[in-house]
């Protein structure tokens, strides 16, 4: 699944506040956080009796009574209502909708609305705080976006998987029939071992399994473009051709791009530019924000000191100047660390999408080389140098490289996703991205 990765601060976030909490609720011990009635005896360990090896196994006793018969080759696939969904479409309405960017952009219109419109007039911290929250919901947007297309590529495979299946049981059970014919006509040479029998059943579980995982992604789906799941039984059709583009990735202008348009880097330059003692607060909230141990406590005043003349104007003590000297280095070395994850980034995508053009070319190759075994056996079949049974298999590998070579140039697909998210791209392709002048809504649908 792509989804853009998770860093491991948030386990630390978690431990942090979970240690918080525990101090706020008056636990001295561990054993005064145990809840325990009157009167119980003390808590003692749970014991645990040694016992050998066994065997794990399914108990099936309860479904003896129930029979399953093959289906008729002739059924078709269930049918279902389908609505058409492009890649534009998902990619801009999931970043419209992004539940995290619409929260931000509340907030920014909260801040917006304790000042003017003329950014000049506006108090320091009122303008640093609406620039800090426009990079953040662009990057919210964005980290909607590449997940809501994640799904909507392994949508388009599964939908293809399971024409596949399809075909593959049809083909399996005309197999099996013409088996049982040639056996009922008492052919002595033709056997029945039960090999297309165990294959069709295999391809029915798996069948199921991709029909799971389709309506599991069109749950996911709806959630991230915003649709009433109680809105009919309607499946999404990704109607988007799966073209794949040989054209080789120049990747240091690529990486270029990343580091200009990507929205954390763009937060940290901002703060950076506009870090003064009355900015601290959000210096420490955002450097909070990476590492819960960051920016905890303010240092206490030294004492007054020479009147500053900074960025808002203000006097400030010598320890406020001294903090500003430190939140620096710290924001500084965070933007350095950032830049460097975004390069890395960057690189893997598109050493990512080049492996899966590999793929892709190999994939091909390789339905290429089973359609023409297929062709070779046919023609064999008249000579006598080959059965139905050896043409049915082949055909099965070639439905089976279909699915390959599809899974392939999802992938390529994927790939691109990730590469465009790790630019900072996506939202900023849907007409969201920061700007300077305030009273403009940041997407022409605002």
């Amino acid at each position: 699944m792509f989804i853009p990765r998770t860093h491991s601060t948030g386990r630390l976030l978690l431990w942090f506040a979970l240690a918080s909490a525990a101090s706020l609720t008056g636990c001295a011990s561990s054993s005064n956080c145990v809840h325990r009635g009157a009167g119980d005896a003390p808590m003692t360990a749970p014991e645990f009796p040694e016992v050998e090896r066994g065997q794990i196994a399914p108990d099936l006793s309860a479904l003896e009574s129930i029979e399953v018969l093959p289906v008729p080759s002739t059924m078709a696939p269930a049918t279902a209502a389908y609505r058409s969904l492009t890649h534009a479409n998902c990619q801009c309405l999931a970043a419209l909708m992004s539940p995290g960017g619409n929260q931000i952009a509340g907030e920014k219109n909260a801040v917006q609305a304790q000042g003017t419109e003329d950014p000049e007039e506006l108090a320091c911290m009122t303008w640093l705080r609406r620039s800090l929250l426009d990079y953040a919901e662009v990057g919210a947007r964005d980290q909607s976006a590449a997940q809501a297309l994640s799904r909507y590529y392994r949508l388009a495979r599964i939908e293809h998987r399971l024409d596949v299946m399809h075909e593959s049981i049809v083909q399996t059970r005309q197999a099996q029939e013409t088996l049982d014919k040639l056996i009922d006509r008492g052919l002595e040479a033709v056997t029945d071992d039960g090999t297309l029998l165990r294959q069709y059943w295999e391809l029915e579980s798996q069948r199921e399994e991709a029909d799971l995982e389709r309506r599991e992604l069109n749950v996911l789906l709806r959630h991230d473009l915003a649709v009433d799941p109680m809105e009919g039984p309607w499946l999404f059709w990704p109607d988007t051709p799966l073209a794949v583009d040989p054209a080789p990735i120049d990747v240091e202008t690529a990486i270029a791009t990343g580091l200009s348009q990507r929205a954390e880097l763009g937060l940290l330059r901002v703060l950076l530019a506009h870090l003064t003692p009355e900015t601290l607060p959000v210096a420490r909230a955002t450097l909070g924000s990476a590492n819960a141990l960051l920016g905890l406590q303010p240092p206490t005043a030294c004492g007054a000191c020479i009147a500053q003349l900074l960025h808002c104007g203000t006097c400030d003590s010598c320890a406020e100047v001294a903090e500003v000297a430190a939140r620096r280095r710290q924001l500084q070395q965070q933007l350095a660390d950032r830049e460097q994850a975004v390069i890395s980034e960057v690189r893997q995508a598109a050493a990512e999408s080049e492996a899966r053009l590999a793929q892709v070319l190999y994939a091909r190759e390789a339905l290429a080389s089973w359609q023409r075994r297929v062709a070779e056996l046919e023609e064999r079949i008249a000579t006598g140098d080959a059965t139905f049974l050896d043409v049915s298999a082949a055909r099965l590998e070639i439905l089976r490289a279909k699915d390959q070579l599809v899974t392939a140039v999802v992938g390529w697909h994927l790939a691109q996703v990730q590469l465009s998210y790790a630019q900072g791209l996506l939202a900023a392709e849907c007409g969201f991205g920061p700007h300077a002048a305030y009273g403009h809504g940041s997407h022409a649908g605002h």
